[in-house]
């Protein structure tokens, strides 16, 4: 009764009257803004128009995203803005990504018993968020009780791009995986890592979002898919690479190129295993995804794949020596980032890398211009999500 009076007293201190229940502020808006576009994302799913929906479907994760932002700043948080925000997620996160999969074909009775769970299970944590909200962790930082739910949404994009290089049974089958996983982690009694720069929220949604609108034009789609097949052996070799330090693999090859030139973290030991990692990555790509010269805009196959591994991989080192000089030279610490300008040095340390690869893929099979514009862009986030989840595993010491 205390919540109704003090919606009522609220009304009448506008001057609202009886007539409406509640007066919505601008964050309200804002947090209806996301029922709009999951609205209009359901409707484009329904015609078939898959791509387009989920370029939607992010930006309503975006309006989502920041309600919460924009009534902290305005000073307009209360009771009822964490209610409602509630009831939109169960839209944005349960519904509208349980349907996308169901309409594409995840939809055998078993399949959709998953789909059901699923949503259970996010109505579940949704309730148990409203009623407790954030929590602080070890470090003084805030954390999600249980997986939150719009991971779901943010997974979905990968999940869907999958599809555009290995069988989509083999993702249905992957979805059959993580869907109870996810499930059992929405309710799982542990701390879950909250992302904290809204700067890096924003832009990794707009570029899905984006990656996804491209995909509805055919003079762009070739060159968006071939950066991204272009990015999976250095992904593959990097988590690998990581793994090999982590467990202190291989220990006799990690000595120091130059530790007063590069620091104790550029070994001998990453130039030998980049490379092999690549040229793997290379040789799983060609053997197993379903990718043929027609979705390319290029010919990626010009070299074997286990020579253009080798080369990629070496390229991948190489190239991130001059930074490793530099803050060397500027005294900064080998996994540190300075005082003053961090986001220069952390898009430093994501370019480098993908830069020279690119170049390797310009110069020796013939990269287009607009496909490297690509893979520069899709790279530097790529690297942000994979080094932010080595980190969370405990197999990075930075997320950068």
């Amino acid at each position: 009764m205390r919540a109704q009076s003090d919606i009522q007293s609220n009304s009448r201190h506008h001057g609202m009257g009886d007539f409406f229940i509640i007066r919505l502020n601008v964050v309200d808006m804002v947090t209806l803004s996301g029922v709009v576009l999951s609205c209009i994302s359901i409707a484009l799913m329904l015609n078939g128009k898959r791509e387009l929906s989920l370029a939607i479907l992010y930006l309503a994760v975006i309006a989502d995203a920041f309600d919460g932002v924009l009534a902290r700043k305005l000073k307009l948080e209360r009771d009822f803005g964490r209610y409602l925000d509630g009831f939109v997620d169960t839209l944005d996160y349960l519904v509208a990504p349980a349907l996308f999969v169901f309409l594409w074909g995840f939809n055998a009775w078993y399949q959709g018993l998953l789909l059901v769970i699923f949503i259970m299970c996010g109505f579940i944590r949704l309730a148990v968020f409203n009623q407790v909200g954030n929590i602080t962790n070890a470090e003084h930082r805030l954390s999600y009780w249980g997986a939150p739910v719009f991971w779901s949404t943010l997974a979905l994009g990968p999940i869907f791009i999958a599809h555009w290089f290995i069988h989509k049974e083999l993702v249905f089958y992957l979805l059959m995986l993580i869907l109870p996983l996810f499930s059992i982690a929405m309710l799982h009694n542990g701390q879950y890592y909250k992302f904290k720069s809204p700067l890096v929220m924003l832009t990794g949604l707009l570029a899905f979002s984006m990656l996804f609108i491209n995909t509805e034009f055919s003079a762009w789609q070739k060159h968006m898919l071939t950066a991204v097949l272009a990015i999976f052996p250095l992904v593959f070799a990097g988590v690998l690479h990581m793994l090999v330090v982590k467990h202190n693999f291989l220990q006799t090859l990690a000595i120091p190129i130059n530790k007063t030139w590069f620091g104790a973290s550029k070994t001998w030991r990453g130039v030998v295993v980049m490379p092999l990692f690549c040229a793997a990555g290379f040789y799983i790509m060609d053997r197993f995804f379903n990718v043929t010269i027609a979705h390319l805009s290029f010919d990626i196959n010009r070299y074997s794949p286990v020579a253009l591994g080798l080369m990629l991989g070496l390229a991948y080192i190489m190239a991130e020596l001059p930074n490793s000089f530099i803050k060397r030279r500027m005294g900064i610490a080998a996994g540190a980032l300075p005082g003053k300008h961090k986001l220069i040095f952390i898009m430093a340390d994501q370019l480098d890398s993908v830069i020279g690869c690119g170049l390797v893929y310009v110069i020796v099979v013939g990269m287009p211009l607009v496909t490297f514009l690509y893979l520069t862009v899709i790279g530097v986030y790529i690297a942000l999500a994979v080094k932010s989840i080595l980190y969370y595993l405990g197999y990075k010491k930075t997320r950068a």
